[in-house]
Parts: C-alpha cells; structure tokens; sequence
C-alpha cells in the first residue's frame, strides 16, 4: 500500500470540508498533519480574521460536526516518519510557526532556510504551505526539490501530487 503524505491545509479550501475530513479519517493510507487552515478551525480567534473568513470558518465547523472536530485536534502539527532508514520530518512550514512563511519565502538565502530545519536532525524535510507549483532548483552542490506541497532534502522518493 502506498502512503498518503498529507502537509495540512485539507480544510476551508472547497466546499465539501465534513466529505474531506471523512475520508482523511477512513482512508488508512492517509498520514496527516495539521496545517494554519486546521488550526484555524481549531483554535478561533476572531480579532486574527476578517468578518467574511471568520464566517466560512464557522460554516466549515457546522459542516465537519463535532465528533469529526474531535478527531480532528487529535492531528499533531509535526511527525517524523522513517523511510527506508531516513527520517522524513513531515511540517506544514516553518519549525516554530504553521503561520509564518518558510524563509526561503521570505527572501532570505538558501543557507538560512535550511538551517532553520537543522535542529529537526531528520535527513528530508517536506513541507506545506505555500500552494505553489512544482520548480526544482540546485544550490551549494544539494538538491533541493519543491514540489506543489514538498520540499525534499539530499535524495528524491516517489511524491504523488492530488489537485
């Protein structure tokens, strides 16, 4: 059986949030963590919202119904999974922060995004995020592979990419 390596974000972004959260539930390929969107939904905080958002977000909650929100803040923000001996370190962006842009999206040099994950001590990293489309770009004789939803440090493994 192939994994499903899910990097957040699943929710508030189409309009069948409880048909979504269902089948990350049932389907046992799926391997999740929760992104800003999720946590948004999670932990509410209207003053951080526009009026308009903060509504979808309460439409997106009446959708999912409680005991699917339940199993929801049972997600973890992070996970370390082992890959045919490497440690793939599984986060939505940044170490510290869901919200905040990785570096590397905030203008700074490559070095200072790949330090930022350095203390994670795991050979791949893949994040979420950014919703951008796949570049591929090689930087101080490394590899750095972006695709829709993943960074993949050091060495490429299969990624299936659902839109």
């Amino acid at each position: 059986a192939t994994d499903i390596l899910n990097l957040g974000d699943f929710l508030q972004i189409g309009p069948y949030p409880r048909e979504v959260t269902e089948i990350i539930f049932s389907d046992k390929r799926f391997i999740n963590i929760l992104g800003n969107n999720e946590l948004s939904l999670l932990y509410r905080n209207p003053s951080s919202f526009p009026e308009d958002e903060y509504a979808h977000q309460d439409w997106t909650i009446e959708q999912i119904a409680p005991e699917l929100m339940g199993k929801l803040s049972q997600i973890s923000k992070s996970n370390i999974l082992s890959i045919n001996e490497r440690k793939v370190l599984m986060i939505h962006s940044r170490p510290y922060s869901a919200i905040e842009m990785p570096l590397l999206y905030q203008g700074k040099p490559l070095d200072d995004f790949t330090k930022d994950y350095d203390r994670m001590d795991v050979d791949y990293v893949l994040f979420g995020h950014t919703h951008l489309q796949a570049f591929i770009n090689y930087w101080g004789g490394k590899n750095f592979y972006k695709s829709r939803f993943t960074w993949l440090f050091k060495r490429i493994y299969n990624v299936f990419l659902f839109s």
